[in-house]
């Protein structure tokens, strides 16, 4: 087990507290030369508790383009000491996410973390990747918090999603439709 206290100052939000906050932080971006328009959440940091041992960086993202939804996904990274392999997410109304990796592993990341005089450091690896979703599964998810476990080859973990930053996210997604 590794503490991530060090992950809000690098560059990932803590989970937000409320819908609005979420609302604010959420970006419309046109693109005016592929004519297409990105929406997105920025990264949180989504932990079950203080002793969380499965925390994930998760945010949303999709691409509108003529007036239409071309894709949601979410995008997340989990840390570990170990490679998982990550492989396959499974949402707890048995919805199957269609799953694609980004970077599959990242290593190098270093932690130091102190407690009094000691001192001790970790490298952690990074596994990154994407889930498909349709728009429908995110309005589901926008009415409840939403359990996912995500299934690896070495290890597994399940993190839920709370139903503000989904609902947030869609409420946005449909003010972007022109």
């Amino acid at each position: 087990m590794f503490s991530l206290s060090g992950c809000a100052g690098a560059g990932y939000e803590m989970a937000p507290s409320s819908k609005k906050e979420v609302l604010q932080e959420t970006t419309v971006k046109y693109d005016k030369f592929k004519k297409q328009t990105l929406v997105s959440t920025p990264p949180y940091l989504i932990r079950d508790g203080f002793t969380d041992t499965f925390p994930v960086i998760v945010g949303y993202k999709s691409v509108i383009k003529n007036n239409k939804i071309q894709f949601v996904q979410m995008y997340l990274k989990i840390l570990g000491t170990e490679r998982a392999f990550f492989n396959q997410a499974v949402g707890e109304d048995g919805y199957v996410f269609k799953f694609e990796e980004i970077n599959p592993y990242e290593e190098g990341t270093t932690i130091t973390t102190r407690s009094g005089q000691y001192s001790s450091t970790m490298t952690v690896k990074k596994e990154v990747f994407t889930l498909f979703l349709t728009l429908e599964q995110l309005k589901k998810m926008a009415s409840q918090d939403y359990a996912i476990k995500i299934y690896g080859k070495t290890r597994e973990g399940d993190f839920t999603m709370p139903k503000f930053i989904s609902s947030a996210f869609y409420q946005r997604l449909q003010t972007a439709i022109k």
